[in-house]
């Protein structure tokens, strides 16, 4: 991964047109919570807008406050209820296929403070989607924890 300017520039994958596909529904339906895609570039990585904040490394007790904790499940929550009518279009595939489960939405699968924004001491975004694909909904809060 490289900032670049306003950007972030990543490697991509198989996987990346559908994460470019969920990036762009949540940009449509107007979820702030996520980079933006803006395209692919000569060297074939993504590039994605850079969301301005700190992104800690560990969830230390400064990190990980019960405030922080009702404001992830939060931010959590309206992502699941924003990507609900989101369907993926044919020919492209997620890093891992759907996950068992009766309810199902695209979860982030791999929520952690170090792929968390925060501002102020706020969580305001989450990154690193490559590893998005339906499961059921409390996968993400399993994985949070």
């Amino acid at each position: 991964m490289a900032k670049v300017g306003d950007t972030v520039r990543r490697n991509a994958g198989p996987w990346t047109l559908a994460v470019h596909a969920l990036l762009r529904h949540l940009e449509a339906v107007g979820f702030d919570g996520a980079p933006r895609v803006l395209g692919i570039d000569g060297q074939g990585r993504e590039v994605l807008s850079y969301v301005p904040g700190e992104v800690p490394e560990w969830a230390t007790p400064e990190v990980v406050t019960g405030r922080v904790l009702e404001e992830v499940g939060g931010l959590l929550c309206h992502y699941h209820e924003t990507v609900s009518g989101f369907v993926l279009p044919s020919g492209i595939a997620w890093y891992y296929e759907s996950l068992q489960g009766r309810r199902k939405v695209i979860c982030h699968n791999d929520l952690s403070p170090r792929n968390t924004v925060f501002r102020d001491g706020r969580p305001v975004a989450f990154l690193d989607w490559d590893l998005a694909s339906p499961a059921p909904p409390v996968w993400d809060l399993a994985q949070a924890a």
